[in-house]
């Protein structure tokens, strides 16, 4: 055969029997060669841990430091802030993050939030906007390769509250507790449930929050590098140190004087609790004292209206007139 031919009927006009295999030109166009999408998320996604808890004077939001992009890995900020009245960390493609921070600072600059409901709100629009403007119109979300971002959010509110929120993919919620995001989470709420079962002042929470997330560095690959914490204080004339860095995540941060903080808010705790017994008891009493109190009323009126009932009252018309003296 002198010539090469390229389709299945010119080889088929030529050999009075069919065949199965069709002998291609070597100068066909060469296909292109698809690649997993998970490559491509590899290369724009960062695992991270970051984390928010509620304290009695305020919030707390911490996150480490370590960038895992691919084959790479740096050291950058995780938690972006503005003022004292916006927070915000969270795991996903950092440059979503980012847009995500500047569109809420954006939103709240316009119009601040009145109250947690209405931050809660304003936070669900602007993680819509972002999935439906940003990626649903690039991406197949849900995909592999499809960015997707969690939030941790903190909003310092108009009536003077402070909101704790968390989103995961579009889902947006207010926290009353504690919120982990990323790929850390798990052990972040594993050691949460031991420490934060109570509400402990920021200063505390900071220290417990250090040495967690030393911990989930120490089990979760692509979580490392330093540990940032940052203050959102309920009262706005405390002092304004919002932020401290931590390289490494000592968790012996600030020891001793952080140890004898943990002592300190360990006994005050017990006094409250015991204070809280003591008036509960207190309460028990007085309110049986009361209720014997009222019984007694009750009986006394009832005897009072039965004597009445027993005497008649004699009418005027029978009495007869007082003789005058002469």
């Amino acid at each position: 055969m002198s010539k090469v031919c390229t389709t299945a009927q010119a080889l088929s006009s030529t050999i009075s029997y069919p065949l199965k295999h069709v002998i291609h030109s070597p100068h066909k166009k060469p296909q292109p060669v698809f690649r997993p999408q998970g490559e491509r998320l590899l290369k724009a996604k960062s695992m991270t841990i970051a984390a928010g808890v509620r304290c009695v004077d305020g919030i707390v939001i911490c996150a480490d430091t370590e960038h895992t992009e691919g084959e790479g890995k740096y050291e950058k900020l995780k938690i972006f802030g503005h003022d004292d009245w916006l927070l915000v960390s969270g795991s996903g493609w950092s440059d979503y993050i980012r847009m995500a921070f500047d569109k809420l600072y954006e939103r709240f600059l316009q119009n601040r939030a009145k109250n947690q409901r209405d931050a809660r709100q304003a936070v669900e629009e602007v993680i819509l906007s972002i999935y439906q403007e940003n990626i649903a119109s690039v991406f197949k979300v849900g995909e592999i390769g499809s960015p997707e971002i969690s939030l941790i959010v903190g909003v310092r509110c108009l009536d003077g509250d402070v909101a704790l929120i968390k989103t995961a993919h579009t889902s947006v919620t207010l926290s009353y507790a504690y919120e982990a995001v990323g790929i850390g989470s798990n052990v972040f709420n594993y050691w949460a449930k031991y420490f934060f079962k109570f509400q402990k002042s920021m200063e505390i929470t900071a220290f417990f929050s250090v040495f967690i997330l030393q911990e989930v560095k120490s089990a979760v690959p692509g979580c490392g590098g330093g540990t940032v914490v940052s203050y959102m204080p309920s009262d706005l004339s405390a002092p304004r140190s919002y932020t401290n860095f931590f390289p490494g995540g000592d968790p012996l941060a600030g020891f001793p004087q952080s140890a004898v903080n943990v002592l300190l808010d360990a006994s005050a705790l017990l006094n409250l609790q015991s204070s809280l017994a003591i008036f509960q008891n207190t309460a028990e009493g007085l309110k049986g004292l009361i209720k014997s109190h009222l019984e007694m009323r009750e009986r006394a009126k009832l005897v009072f209206e039965e004597e009445n009932r027993a005497t008649p009252t004699p009418s005027l018309a029978s009495t007869p007139p007082k003789k005058r003296k002469p």
